[in-house]
């Protein structure tokens, strides 16, 4: 007990390891790494479908541009486009998949991010309460 007191750091490793809260403290902290990972796979996910969304919207464009360039309207009035063809509806269709693929990945990573703000509001908390019952136990010592 005396060595304890001449040493702070070691008496509150001792403190540490002696109370359960510390054992939390790691789980939460083991949590808060897979969450995290969790949000990047989610997060990458997201700009991958972004990025298949962009290519896709300018490939349409182009091919529709084309289309309207090569057909030649023999009613000059007509204002109707024509319509789209097989690989046009087909980069649509997967714009439609993509696009639900981001926001679900979105959605989801928006549900990780408050639970990582929770895990870490908790760990907060526990390690200033760790820190008074140290105080308080040390300070027993002490008397």
């Amino acid at each position: 007990s005396a060595a304890l007191l001449l040493d702070r750091n070691k008496a509150f490793e001792v403190f540490r390891k002696s109370v359960r809260r510390s054992e939390t403290l790691e789980e939460n902290k083991e949590v808060i790494k897979k969450l995290k990972e969790e949000a990047q796979a989610l997060g990458k996910a997201a700009n991958a479908a972004r990025e298949v969304i962009s290519g896709n919207t300018t490939r349409v464009q182009k091919l529709r541009m084309e289309r309207a360039l090569d057909s030649n309207p023999r009613d000059p009035t007509s204002q109707e486009a024509p319509p789209d063809a097989p690989d046009v509806l087909a980069l649509l269709k997967e714009n439609e998949e993509k696009k639900r693929t981001y926001h679900q990945a979105m959605q989801r990573l928006q549900q990780v991010k408050g639970e990582i703000e929770s895990y870490k509001k908790a760990m907060e908390e526990n390690t200033s309460r760790l820190q008074r019952d140290f105080e308080a136990w040390y300070r027993s010592l002490e008397a």
